[in-house]
Order: structure tokens, then C-alpha cells, then sequence
């Protein structure tokens, strides 16, 4: 015979109950409302949060506005190195004419990239360091125009790459400049740290 009797009525008030006696814990954000404040420093909590206000936003943006940007992101780097080799003709400019020259700046391009990328993950203040590591190779290896030129472009993908605004490519650009320009023939170890000092007193003042 039956043992068990089903009770719609007490099972929905007993399911009630239970809601109300269970702690909330979900927070409601409306568009505009604001997640950390500017200027603090960002505890685990706040950082989850926004986590997931970036991993909803992705979840709801479409397939066509993602293509749509990536096609713009890769566009603005067609342009940037199309100006570089529009320079290369009209300057006659070896190394973008020689193969094996060409390959080793793209090189030292993309491994800057890539360690600029890596510092970013840990301390984001030191991707400056792979930056000018770059400008005071290339303006060595090659000379203070194309290694402007060169530093400017890599600056601008590294920005553009990690999110990053005007005002970081503003900063990176100045002191990668300043080192060209101070950089013109090392004879000495004391030469370095002179650069060195005069781009930190670039930056910081372009900075502030």
C-alpha cells in the first residue's frame, strides 16, 4: 500500500521557508553603477567583481562585434607598418629593402611585444623596461630616425594590445625618445647611467 503521500500545499510553503531562510547573496548592478573606486587600490573581492562584469560583457557581445574589432585592431597595425614601409621607399632605407635585416626587427619587435605582455601580468610599471631596451638597440644598431620611428610604432601596438590609453603612449613615448636622442655613441658605462637618469627624469615629469 502507499507510505507516501505527496502535499502540494505544504511542500510549496515548505519551499518557501526555505528561500526566505536562505541568505542572499546576490547583489544587483544596473548599468552605470559603479564597481571600484578610482584611485584605490583594488582588493580580491572588488577584483572578482569586476571579473565578472568583463566576463558578462564578453558573454553578451556578438560574434559580428568581436570579428568587427579585431578586423580594426589588425587594420590600424596594416596602416602603421605600411607608413613604415612607405618610409623605407622614400628614405631608401636598408633595412627594410634587406631580407635578413627586416627579419631581425620584426624580431626584436615581436619579443618586445611579448615581454611587454609578461611584465604586464605581474607589474604593469615595467613594461617601460622592455620599451627601451628596444629604442636603445635600435637606435645602436641602426640610427635616431629609424629608431624613432621604429620605437613609436611598438609603443603604439604594446598600448593599443594591453588596453591602454593615451597617456601611457604619451609616457612610453617620451622616454623611449629621450634615450635615442641621448644614445647617439656608448663609449662608456657611464654614458648608460647618465641616459639612464636623464629618461627617468623624462618620464616622470611627462608623468606628473
Amino acid at each position: 500500500g502507499e507510505t507516501l503521500i505527496y502535499d502540494r500545499e505544504r511542500t510549496s510553503q515548505a519551499k518557501e521557508e526555505a528561500a526566505l531562510a536562505t541568505p542572499n547573496d546576490m547583489t544587483k548592478y544596473d548599468v552605470g553603477d559603479l564597481l571600484a573606486d578610482g584611485g584605490v587600490a583594488i582588493d580580491a573581492e572588488k577584483l572578482a567583481l569586476l571579473r565578472k562584469e568583463y566576463d558578462a560583457e564578453s558573454a553578451n557581445t556578438s560574434l559580428a562585434t568581436k570579428l568587427s574589432r579585431t578586423i580594426a585592431t589588425f587594420g590600424m597595425y596594416a596602416t602603421v607598418f605600411s607608413l613604415c614601409g612607405f618610409y623605407s621607399v622614400f628614405r631608401r632605407n636598408r633595412v627594410f629593402t634587406d631580407t635578413s635585416s627586416l627579419i631581425r626587427v620584426l624580431c626584436l619587435a615581436v619579443v618586445t611585444v611579448g615581454l611587454c605582455q609578461f611584465a604586464a601580468l605581474y607589474f604593469s610599471e615595467a613594461v617601460i623596461i622592455p620599451l627601451l631596451l628596444f629604442s636603445m638597440t635600435a637606435v645602436i644598431a641602426y640610427n635616431q630616425e629609424l629608431a624613432l620611428l621604429l620605437s613609436s610604432v611598438v609603443a603604439l601596438v604594446v598600448v593599443v594590445s594591453l588596453g591602454m590609453g593615451l597617456n601611457e603612449f604619451t609616457i612610453y613615448v617620451a622616454a623611449m625618445a629621450t634615450s635615442i636622442l641621448c644614445l647617439r655613441h656608448v663609449r662608456s658605462r657611464t654614458k648608460l647611467i647618465f641616459v639612464g637618469l636623464v629618461v627617468a627624469s623624462i618620464a616622470s615629469a611627462t608623468a606628473i
